[in-house]
């Protein structure tokens, strides 16, 4: 069976650190309830699925100027 699961947001932030960007899972909502179920040995999907959203829109550059 595959799951295709469709919302705002995907389930991950993403951070500047040092740099380099940093992705990390969302801690809450429905990225918690849905990622608890989906890594438990009950659930009948598995790996088979799929999360459609979009996507972080990356780090503040407020701070920079255009060049």
């Amino acid at each position: 069976m595959k799951l295709v699961i469709v919302s705002n947001r995907l389930p991950v932030s993403l951070t500047e650190k040092e740099g380099r960007l940093e992705f990390a899972q969302s801690p809450g909502g429905l990225a918690s309830g849905l990622r608890t179920y989906l890594e438990s040995p009950r659930s009948a999907v598995g790996a088979g699925y799929a999360w459609v959203g979009w996507g972080p829109a990356g780090p503040s550059r407020r701070n920079s100027r255009p060049r």
